[in-house]
């Protein structure tokens, strides 16, 4: 039982100073678009709008 709680204690430590720091990152557009411009188009497409049904449309989308 007390091995158990403290790995559960340890455990909740450990994502709240993970949590905390992803909280910290700050937003890099330009990596961003490097990303989207290499990676995203091969199934969503230049335009947002994917032809394969499988793929949702990102065009339109919301920037949150």
């Amino acid at each position: 039982m007390i091995r158990t709680s403290a790995l559960a204690i340890l455990f909740s430590a450990s994502f709240i100073a993970h949590a905390s720091e992803e909280a910290t990152v700050k937003a890099d557009p330009a990596k961003g678009k490097a990303i989207a411009e290499t990676v995203c188009v091969a199934c969503h497409g230049v335009d947002g709008n994917s032809a394969a049904a499988a793929n949702p449309h990102q065009a339109g989308q919301q920037q949150e």
